[in-house]
């Protein structure tokens, strides 16, 4: 009786053991061009790929979440919410993980992004450069400022008159003339234009 008492015991207490083995598996959500944490970002993760539990990223753009398992566990993870003004992110991550381990899963999520196409054309006829008038104007500069009145982007147009930026966030921005070709006047206005889709091309 008393061997089988111990022999008991052994067991338990190797079972309590065992099952206290903690993993971790750390989400780490971040902006893909400028590598800034993302807060407050849900996602669900699955230990079955059914039943799915939700979580939310802290000031860090991190989820540290934590499992006890005493055998290779997979766990699924999507992204729940859209961000505003980001590209949907419809992946769901499959992780193995260990007894007594950890692994962190870095997502990154791109901005959705726009373009503007600047054409210059001639007003009217000029005298000195000989252009008739709605003609493409080339070698005209331009600076693309964002809403707090920061260059974001600097344009000069083709032979054909055109100039277009980069990819660039949705959102509202101006455009200023700096430079000219000789025998024409820097167009002193500031245009203000929106970008407000992703892969919008704004025609000014």
């Amino acid at each position: 009786a008393l061997t089988l008492k111990k022999e008991f015991e052994t067991s338990v207490n190797k079972s309590i053991e065992f099952s206290n083995t903690q993993s971790q598996v750390v989400i780490i959500k971040k902006d893909k061009d400028t590598n800034e944490a993302l807060k407050d970002v849900a996602f669900s993760i699955s230990l079955d790929g059914k039943n799915y539990e939700d979580f939310f990223t802290d000031k860090d753009g991190k989820i540290i979440y934590k499992l006890y398992n005493n055998e290779k566990q997979k766990i699924y993870i999507k992204e729940k919410n859209n961000i505003k003004d980001y590209k949907e992110n419809n992946k769901i991550y499959e992780i193995e993980i260990n007894p007594n381990d950890y692994k962190e899963i870095e997502i990154l999520n791109e901005k959705k992004k726009g373009k503007i196409k600047v054409v210059k054309k001639t007003k009217e006829y000029n005298e000195i450069t000989k252009i008739d008038e709605n003609m493409p104007l080339s070698n005209v500069s331009f600076y693309i400022y964002d809403q707090y009145m920061n260059i974001v982007d600097m344009l000069e147009t083709d032979e054909k008159g055109i100039a277009c930026t980069k990819d660039i966030p949705l959102g509202k921005y101006y455009i200023k003339e700096y430079k000219t070709r000789d025998g024409y006047k820097v167009l002193d206005e500031l245009i203000e234009v929106n970008i407000g889709k992703d892969n919008e091309i704004v025609l000014v």
